[in-house]
């Protein structure tokens, strides 16, 4: 398994449409938005998990400074 970073969500963002966004690049098993505290607005940020590494190196391939609404995707291997 690999997780990613991806940055430059609006906050409006789902784990729903990020789980949709990364299916297409293999089997994401988590995927978690990080919201503000006390609502449910997108901090800007979240982390796809996906189940193996080529997968991961795929998707941060292709989504990596892709537009999405307004936003500019930032997808990072996550530490």
């Amino acid at each position: 398994m690999r997780t990613l970073y991806v940055g430059g969500l609006e906050p409006d963002a789902t784990a729903e449409g990020l789980r949709t966004l990364f299916e297409d690049f293999g089997e994401v098993v988590e995927v978690r938005v990080v919201t503000r505290p006390g609502t449910t607005r997108c901090r800007g940020f979240g982390y796809v998990t996906l189940a193996d590494e080529s997968s991961a190196l795929a998707a941060k391939a292709a989504l990596d400074g892709r537009s999405l609404g307004a936003a500019r995707l930032r997808v990072e291997l996550a530490r």
